[in-house]
């Protein structure tokens, strides 16, 4: 007998397509909320490394802490959609429509807030790295509509987890930004101090 609890993996041999990879969904959203408070700590690291703040790097503190509480929150949108009564197929076809307009949404928010930078006279992110996050964003997006439609083979939670784990690829890349910076804060600080001994 399956317990009504969503949060059980259905053992092997009985999944009787209305079990939910529950303990998956909420160790995701876990993630999520962990990754959001981690994401509070980088604020701090340019300030350790001497490093100047930069109008790039809000919004890719803006990216970190949106994309991480995107996959907190829909990690358990499918297991609230079961409790109203959908089955797991449909839960995950509604999450996933809303995922990926939840991505598009979000991507739209961050190049208006990366042009209003620009215009503030702010440096931007360079092109091909803004090329690549969109097109790995929308690539994602046409995933989760397509799954949403019951177009991919294989069934629509793993296609759904795939689009969330994807979000921490996202979250991660501003990751990227502060190192650089760091980097170039430190190697401006070596030529200065060999400039200084010669």
């Amino acid at each position: 007998m399956h317990s009504t609890a969503l949060v059980n993996w259905p053992l092997e041999g009985e999944h009787n397509g209305d079990d939910m990879p529950g303990e998956l969904l909420t160790t995701i959203a876990e993630c999520g909320i962990g990754f959001a408070g981690f994401s509070a700590l980088v604020v701090i690291i340019p300030q350790l490394a001497g490093t100047p703040w930069r109008g790039q790097m809000a919004t890719g503190l803006w990216l970190m802490v949106s994309w991480s509480l995107t996959a907190f929150v829909f990690s358990l949108l499918p297991l609230v959609v079961r409790e109203f009564g959908a089955s797991e197929s449909e839960a995950f076809a509604i999450s996933s429509g809303s995922l990926g307009i939840a991505i598009i949404v979000q991507g739209v928010l961050a190049g208006s807030r990366d042009r209003k930078l620009a215009r503030a006279g702010a440096a931007r992110p360079a092109e091909r790295r803004i090329v690549v996050a969109a097109g790995f964003a929308i690539s994602v997006s046409l995933m989760l509509f397509l799954n949403s439609a019951g177009v991919l083979p294989g069934s629509r939670s793993g296609w759904y987890l795939a689009g969330l784990l994807s979000l921490f690829v996202l979250a991660a890349a501003p990751l990227s930004l502060f190192l650089e910076q760091l980097d170039a804060n430190r190697d401006r600080a070596t030529v200065q101090d060999d400039e200084a001994d010669d």
